[in-house]
């Protein structure tokens, strides 16, 4: 099995939000981060 770290998890819940129409804001401010990245304003899901 291959080794989960924690980022994986975060990654995966807002890959997952994302796609079930929560907006980049709102799981910005969820995942407590200050503000996006422009190169993460198109996440690879």
């Amino acid at each position: 099995m291959r080794h989960i770290r924690f980022h994986d998890l975060r990654h995966s819940c807002a890959s997952l939000l994302l796609a079930n129409g929560v907006s980049l804001k709102e799981i910005q401010e969820w995942l407590g981060h200050s503000h996006i990245p422009r190169r993460q304003t198109s996440m690879h899901i």
